[in-house]
């Protein structure tokens, strides 16, 4: 990922290292022999030998506290990041049959605390939820939705929070919403969906400070379509720029930008990207990975950089 041609070429790389998308041929099992025989023994070795063990250590499950997770309404978690206190997660509340954002900070990760709410920044009419966090800013930076509008909120410390004013030239009409945010670009990039029009398009959004924030201009061939539905899901920044991913009228997408601000969508490979939906993408592995559906099944593509 040294430049970004290499990503423009994402969809040759992609069908290069994936074949025809056979995500078992990235599977971490080697074959071996089933069995050696001789005139008088017969010894059988294991048809696959798994590696599993990689990162040694042992998951546990943080207990359940009322107090701090909820004890009805589906309190939900929907993203964690590094900042704050130690670690901030983000996600709603449905407790009181309102649907309102909430947020949780731990030192280390063990111990967990929840950040009181304020009806004046994490409530109001309709729904408020956080769907994504990332460090920047003035510290954190939480974005999602209030009432179908795109939202922001930020923080110093993770434990005290404001509401970026709603601005409609910048978070749109209803419905509009931030699904990720990340560190990059001019500061922070934050992708999502625009449902304003007649047809949903992708959207971003950029921000040097996390305050103020403003939307890139939309480009119907870029973020758009002649109908269906485009929503960029995820997006991670790399060396060489940015990448988000989601999906365009039933078709998994890959969107590439050097700064954030310029944005070209990766050219469809049906093989490749036909049938599925994008969700998550993150740098690891051979380059970049990314996991999703493809018909009714979880799927997962894999981006390797021209060495």
């Amino acid at each position: 990922m040294k430049r970004l041609s290499v990503l423009l070429a994402v969809a040759a790389v992609l069908t290069a290292a994936c074949g025809n998308a056979d995500i078992e041929a990235a599977s971490t099992t080697t074959s071996q022999p089933a069995a050696t025989t001789t005139n008088t023994t017969t010894t059988t070795v294991p048809a696959t030998t798994t590696v599993v063990d990689q990162i040694a250590g042992v998951w546990a499950r943080v207990p359940h506290d009322e107090t701090v997770f909820g004890s009805e309404g589906w309190p939900t978690m929907e993203s964690v990041a590094a900042g704050g206190p130690g670690l901030v997660a983000v996600g709603y509340d449905s407790s009181d049959d309102d649907i309102d954002a909430a947020v949780w900070i731990s030192v280390d990760g063990v111990t967990w605390s929840r950040v009181p709410h304020d009806e004046t920044v994490f409530g109001g009419e309709g729904k408020q939820i956080m769907f994504s966090v990332a460090a920047g800013g003035p510290g954190v930076v939480a974005v999602g939705y209030d009432g179908f509008e795109a939202a922001v909120w930020t923080s110093v410390d993770g434990v005290t929070w404001s509401r970026v004013p709603h601005d409609e030239m910048v978070f749109g009409d209803p419905p509009q919403g931030m699904v990720s945010v990340t560190a990059g670009g001019p500061g922070l990039v934050a992708v999502g969906y625009d449902e304003s029009g007649d047809y949903s398009d992708a959207a971003v959004w950029t921000s040097v400070d996390g305050l103020t924030w403003s939307r890139v201009p939309n480009d119907e061939t870029i973020f758009g379509g002649e109908d269906g539905r485009q929503t960029m899901s995820s997006v991670v920044a790399t060396d060489s720029g940015l990448v988000a991913v989601g999906y365009d009228d039933g078709i998994a997408a890959v969107w590439t930008s050097p700064d954030g601000l310029a944005w070209t969508q990766v050219p469809n490979d049906e093989t490749i990207f036909g049938g599925s939906s994008m969700k998550s993408v993150v740098v690891g592995g051979p380059g970049l990975v990314a996991v999703g559906t493809s018909g009714g099944h979880a799927a997962v593509w894999y981006w390797t950089p021209n060495q």
